[in-house]
């Protein structure tokens, strides 16, 4: 009886603790596509907790919540750049002035005559920062040197660039490291990247080309024979597939599996991209760079806004994307319909 009793005992707790322990596997067993080209957009607007926060013309942290009719300050000292979230944080660039320089001045002193004072510069502190979103708790992970571009977030690290390295910090120790890349015994500039899976992907600043690498660094693969511009990760059917376009927009796909050469994506022209678990989202440079949604698989192209756009970023519930012609920002539902300008 006693034996009986343990068992059940036993087989209740490992129902209990099962689902949990498939949770935590879940989280291995890939990263989400939605946003997954956010940084590469430019980063100027992330979603976390139901808030959406973006950086206006003034270069002021703003934040809103749906139906985004209002919106206010997150914080103060500006400018912010290189927006992400993760588990309840908003991750970000801050550079601010924090003592105020004097200026250089003269002055006489009778009977020793001329005095030169050459003054204090401005002083300035430029830092990527961790922060509880709706929350007291701003930590500052790193300070860098000079601005960064294409901030991206993982589970355990924040992954940019700086001074056109590959730059990674990790969120828990704060350590910081160059990711090293190489192609063909050189050394490579990074302009833009986002991390997906076990690589980030990435254009050249030598030659324009679109590379992955390892997150550990070293050897880059070749994916591209001509420039790009805007490029993301999607789903063909049950197939993950990298897109980009080329300086005419031309789409091509390519597997991540490496398994062939990148393709032509036939009657799609797209000056931006970007996706989530079902759609591409791009602008379409055949129609006057306005932002379309695609299913890859069927070819199906369907117009979402009359906007001409230079950025999308995806989240969830929502799209956001900036008009082509200035810095205005909107937001829209996924599905469709009215667009609302932020900041207004």
């Amino acid at each position: 009886m006693k034996k009986r009793c343990l068992l059940i005992v036993t087989a209740l707790l490992l129902c209990a603790t099962l689902p949990a322990f498939a949770l935590m596997l879940s989280d291995d067993v890939g990263d989400s596509l939605t946003g997954v080209s956010n940084a590469v957009n430019g980063g100027r607007v992330a979603m976390g907790k139901g808030t959406l926060f973006f950086v206006n013309k003034e270069r002021y942290l703003m934040q809103s919540n749906p139906p985004f009719q209002r919106s206010e300050r997150a914080y103060g000292a500006v400018e912010y750049a290189s927006l992400d979230t993760l588990n309840g944080d908003i991750y970000y660039f801050h550079h601010y002035l924090a003592e105020r320089g004097e200026k250089p001045t003269t002055f006489t002193v009778v009977g020793r005559g001329k005095f030169y004072e050459p003054g204090k510069p401005n002083k300035y502190v430029t830092r990527i920062v961790r922060d509880s979103i709706n929350k007291k708790g701003r930590l500052t992970l790193v300070n860098v040197s000079e601005r960064i571009r294409s901030l991206s977030v993982t589970q355990n690290k924040v992954l940019y660039v700086l001074s056109d390295s590959l730059v990674s910090t990790d969120i828990k120790s704060t350590a910081t490291k160059e990711i090293p890349i190489y192609f063909q015994g050189k050394q490579m500039d990074v302009h833009y990247v986002f991390p997906y899976g076990e690589y980030a992907y990435f254009n050249s600043k030598n030659d324009g080309l679109l590379y992955r690498v390892p997150l550990t660094g070293q050897h880059a693969e070749q994916i591209s024979d001509r420039k790009v511009g805007a490029f993301t990760i999607a789903k063909m059917g049950p197939e993950e597939v990298l897109l980009f376009s080329d300086a005419k927009s031309s789409l091509f796909s390519w597997p991540l599996d490496g398994s062939s050469s990148p393709a032509l994506v036939e009657g799609v022209k797209a000056s931006v991209l970007n996706a989530d678990e079902t759609y591409v989202y791009f602008a379409n440079a055949a129609d006057g760079h306005k932002v379309y949604r695609l299913e890859l698989e069927t070819g199906e192209a369907t117009p979402l806004s009359s906007h001409a756009v230079k950025s999308i970023y995806v989240f969830d519930d929502y799209l956001a994307y900036e008009q082509r012609s200035d810095t205005s920002l909107y937001v829209m539902s996924k599905g469709g319909g009215q667009a609302v300008l932020l900041g207004r």
